[in-house]
């Protein structure tokens, strides 16, 4: 998908020196077609799912186009990861609409063990979400800021290409450790994130979380059910409700492992293409990183 590169950018120039609302009109409508196709050509979405991504970044359309500067990338190039970060920022409000109940399903009956790897995972999940969405816990965002300032440079890099959605900050950072330009550091992420990021993953994970959660739970209330009518007959019905929810059960738990397993962003072999580094050295990194925000966090672990 692509909008004519040189009449955007002529109309972008033109509404960054008037801000004339008829200038933005013919933007939105320059950009339109590829804003509310994105969703189902990038990750097949419903047409209501378009419809919605549409009215969503419609709302910022203003702010969004501002920030576009022709100088560090083409307008297509730069567009595409807009809308990406703002693609994966309207899965997170869904998410966060959904919070409280999504949250007692994905940590209802968990049983992972008390050993600290498991509050490791458990943790780390906490940290990502709050990185996905800092109202989710503003005490814990405040904290890691200061602990930012405790780390060097390439740990934030790390920690940010594994929690962060890209932002000007990562690229920032990315400029002074690979000593590249930003337009160069842009290009080396978004292909490693192409080929590596996790988000889709995860949203699978999830979506089959809830709806094993409320599977179970519908097993659970027709086995009430005929308990209830306390009949001889149903006790076979009964015992094939039984296993169902077993088998149901152990997939939850599962694909709770799989979900805390796999948290990041970007996975290890893509951070591995960004930063040139061997995965030994970044798992070795890692590893020490996880040990220190532990330690550091060790209040906020649930």
């Amino acid at each position: 998908m692509r909008v004519r590169e040189v009449k955007i950018k002529e109309l972008i120039r033109k509404y960054k020196a008037t801000n004339n609302e008829k200038v933005l009109v013919e933007i939105i409508k320059e950009i339109s077609d590829m804003v509310y196709n994105y969703p189902r050509v990038v990750f097949n979405r419903s047409k209501d799912d378009c419809s919605e991504f549409y009215i969503y970044f419609i709302e910022d359309v203003k702010k969004i186009i501002k920030k576009y500067n022709e100088n560090l990338a083409s307008f297509n190039t730069w567009f595409n990861v807009v809308l990406k970060s703002r693609y994966i920022n309207w899965l997170n409000k869904l998410s966060y609409k959904r919070k409280k109940q999504v949250d007692i399903i994905l940590w209802e009956d968990l049983t992972l063990g008390t050993d600290d790897k498991n509050k490791e995972e458990k943790l780390f999940y906490n940290i990502y979400l709050s990185q996905q969405n800092e109202k989710y816990d503003s005490q814990l965002s405040k904290k890691l800021m200061k602990i930012y300032n405790k780390m060097s440079l390439s740990d934030i890099i790390l920690i940010k290409l594994m929690y962060y959605p890209i932002d000007s900050s990562i690229i920032e950072h990315l400029t002074k450790f690979l000593n590249k330009s930003p337009r160069e550091c842009y290009e080396i992420y978004m292909k490693a994130y192409k080929e590596n990021n996790l988000i889709e993953k995860q949203e699978i994970l999830k979506e089959k979380i809830v709806d094993l959660v409320y599977k179970i739970s519908k097993i659970k209330k027709k086995i009430k059910y005929l308990k209830i009518k306390n009949m001889k007959s149903e006790t076979l019905e009964i015992d094939k409700l039984l296993k169902q929810k077993e088998r149901a059960e152990k997939l939850l738990n599962e694909t709770r492992r799989k979900f805390y397993k796999n948290l990041q962003i970007i996975d290890i072999k893509g951070i591995q293409k960004i930063l040139g580094l061997s995965k030994s050295e970044i798992y070795e990194r890692v590893q020490n990183i996880r040990n220190f925000l532990k330690q550091e966090l060790s209040d906020f672990v649930r």
